[in-house]
C-alpha cells in the first residue's frame, strides 16, 4: 500500500495536499530513502534523466525502490525554493516543485525541477507519475533558453495561439492575465528580484508591449521604486508598471516597455536587487 496522507481527497484543497506531501516526501527521501517507494504503485512511472539527457522511465514499485537506492540521495541535500500545486482530474493533485540540491562539500550545487502526479486511492494519494530535471546554475540560462525558442515557433505556425513555458530566473512568460503564484518563499528582507521576459505571442487583440515578470518584489515596493530601477534597461510604457500585489506574502508585477530590446537587457541583468526604503 503506497504511502498517504491520511485524509480522503475530496477533503483537503491542492496546496494543503501539495504542501504535507512535498514535506514528507524530502523529509523521507533524507532520512529513509529505502521507504521512498512506498509513496508509489506498480502502475506508477518514476522518470530520471540519463546521462545523455534523455528521459529514463521506472515501473514497479520494487524497481523504482532499486532505481531510488541506486541515485544516492544521501550525498546531496534538498532545499525546496518554490511548491505549486492544482487540483486535476477526478480528484488528482498536480504538483510542481523547484529547489537545489547541495552536496555533502557545499560545493557541488544543482537546481532541478520536479513534478507529482498524486492519485487518489482510498485513503490519500499515491504518486502516479514523477519526473526530474537537475542542471547546473552557472549553465541555466543556456540551457533553459531554447525550449523558450521552440516554444515562441510552435505558437507562430499554430495560427499565433498562446503558449506559455514556465522558466526560473531568465525566461518566465505570463499571459496578458498572469496566474498568481503560490507557496513561495521569501527568505530575507533584502529580496531578490528575478526580472523574466515575456513570450506569449500576441493573439491581434491586445496592444501590450514586451514585458518582464516581476517575482519576489520586495512588500513595500512602490511604482516609483520599480520604475527607478528598471528605466537604465529602456523606455517604459505610460502606465506600465501593473498588478503590484500581495498574495500569500509573495508580491509580484510586471514592467511593459516600449522596446523589445529593454526585455533582453533586463533579462540578462537579472536577478537584481532592490533595496525598498520605509514608505
Amino acid at each position: 500500500m503506497a504511502a498517504s496522507m491520511q485524509q480522503a481527497p475530496t477533503t483537503l484543497a491542492a496546496d494543503i495536499v501539495g504542501n504535507a506531501f512535498v514535506h514528507l516526501y524530502y523529509l523521507k527521501l533524507r532520512q529513509s530513502p529505502e521507504l521512498v517507494h512506498k509513496f508509489y504503485e506498480d502502475v506508477s512511472k518514476y522518470g530520471r534523466p540519463k546521462e545523455d539527457g534523455a528521459m529514463s522511465i521506472t515501473t514497479t514499485m520494487q524497481a523504482i525502490n532499486d532505481k531510488i537506492l541506486s541515485l544516492d540521495h544521501e550525498e546531496f541535500s534538498a532545499e525546496i525554493t518554490t511548491v505549486d500545486a492544482q487540483e486535476s482530474y477526478n480528484g488528482s493533485v498536480l504538483v510542481l516543485v523547484t529547489g537545489n540540491l547541495t552536496g555533502k562539500d557545499n560545493v557541488r550545487r544543482r537546481k532541478f525541477t520536479q513534478s507529482f502526479f498524486l492519485a487518489p486511492q482510498d485513503k490519500g494519494y499515491f504518486v502516479l507519475n514523477d519526473g526530474l530535471i537537475t542542471y547546473h546554475a552557472a549553465s541555466l540560462l543556456t540551457t533553459m533558453f531554447h525550449p523558450c525558442k521552440r516554444i515562441m515557433e510552435m505558437a507562430q505556425s499554430k495560427k499565433r495561439k498562446q503558449y506559455m513555458l514556465r522558466r526560473t530566473y531568465s525566461c518566465v512568460p505570463i499571459s496578458s492575465s498572469p496566474t498568481q503564484a503560490s507557496l513561495r518563499s521569501i527568505k530575507s528582507q533584502e529580496q531578490q528580484l528575478v526580472a523574466s521576459t515575456n513570450a506569449a505571442v500576441d493573439n491581434g487583440n491586445s496592444q501590450e508591449g514586451p514585458r518582464v515578470y516581476l517575482k519576489g518584489l520586495p512588500v513595500n515596493a512602490t511604482h516609483g521604486l520599480v520604475e527607478n530601477e528598471f528605466k537604465r534597461f529602456g523606455t517604459i510604457r505610460s502606465g506600465g508598471i501593473q498588478s503590484i500585489k500581495m498574495h500569500k506574502g509573495f508580491c509580484s508585477g510586471f514592467v511593459e516597455f516600449v522596446e523589445e530590446t529593454a526585455v533582453q537587457s533586463a533579462t540578462e541583468a537579472s536577478p537584481i536587487l532592490i533595496k525598498p526604503t520605509d514608505v
